[in-house]
């Protein structure tokens, strides 16, 4: 019997092991491509990598595996703001937004937004605040709500005077989040 059990363990981590491999491997060569060339990012993106390297330097390093490092995109080229948006947030020198919606994305996927403002995901938040979930709202309050209903389905993001999201509906990665920009949805 415990032969049969370790016998049973080898061989499931050995499957473990085979169907991760590729996932490392992936990561692997996109981390050998980004080293191996040289990748240009605008000025403005150099200077958010400069100071969050050290400040949030996780957030610098996921971005460093994405395509978007790959295909030399960066923190600036989509979260760049007119002084005049709505959700526009003085930081630095320069004026962001730090919620990144469809309508952002749009900019240069315009197929993917298209097809995602066309689908019923896009739509999600709206079942947050609607009458069908009144129950949910009364019984266990608004910030149950943003960590239950809302945490997939989305809620509106709301921005204090300087621009900035404020706690509660966010973070908020709900798939028919409501922006402030208008737009509905996340494309992450």
């Amino acid at each position: 019997m415990r032969k049969i059990s370790i016998f049973s363990l080898i061989l499931f981590t050995t499957i473990l092991g085979c169907s991760n491999k590729s996932s490392v491997t992936e990561n692997k060569n996109i981390n050998n491509v980004s080293s191996s060339q040289k990748i240009v990012f605008s000025q403005e993106t150099q200077k958010c990598i400069d100071c969050h390297k050290d400040k949030t330097p996780a957030l610098v390093k996921q971005w460093q595996s994405s395509k978007h490092y790959l295909n030399g995109i960066g923190c600036y080229e989509c979260h760049k703001a007119e002084k005049q948006d709505i959700d526009a947030l003085a930081h630095n020198g320069f004026y962001i937004r730090v919620v990144i919606s469809p309508k952002v994305c749009g900019k240069c996927h315009v197929q993917e937004a298209k097809e995602f403002m066309a689908s019923k995901h896009a739509h999600g938040g709206k079942y947050v605040y609607s009458s069908k979930n009144v129950l949910g709202m009364l019984t266990t309050g608004m910030p149950n709500n943003f960590a239950g209903c809302a945490r997939c389905h989305g809620a509106k993001v709301v921005l204090d005077e300087k621009g900035s999201p404020i706690a509660g509906p966010w973070p908020n990665q709900g798939i028919g989040r409501f922006n402030p920009d208008g737009s509905i949805g996340a494309c992450s």
